[in-house]
């Protein structure tokens, strides 16, 4: 969840994942996925922010948690792994 402010200063707080689209006109519209709409004090720069925040430190505690487990259980298979994905074509050797 990020924590927005709308237009009469109260907070709101949306779930980043449902975030379609963020566009800027006198003031800022998030549209979710399902059509809502909120109007909000925040730049949409500062709206990108806090959703690229968000994901980052969902991704730092899942390889944190990974690590945990890596640790509590040395010479057993960890119960979930953190898949590193990259388009095609992302590597050294040009994709190959």
């Amino acid at each position: 969840m990020i924590r927005l402010s709308r237009l009469n200063g109260s907070e709101v707080h949306l779930n980043a994942d449902l975030i379609a689209t963020v566009e800027s006109h006198h003031d800022t519209v998030v549209t979710l996925v399902d059509g809502r709409t909120y109007v909000v004090r925040d730049t949409s720069a500062e709206v990108v922010e806090a959703i690229t925040r968000y994901r980052a430190t969902v991704l730092a505690l899942a390889e944190h948690m990974l690590d945990e487990t890596a640790t509590e259980t040395e010479h057993d298979e960890p119960e979930g792994r953190l898949l590193h994905l990259r388009p095609l074509g992302d590597t050294a050797d040009g994709g190959h």
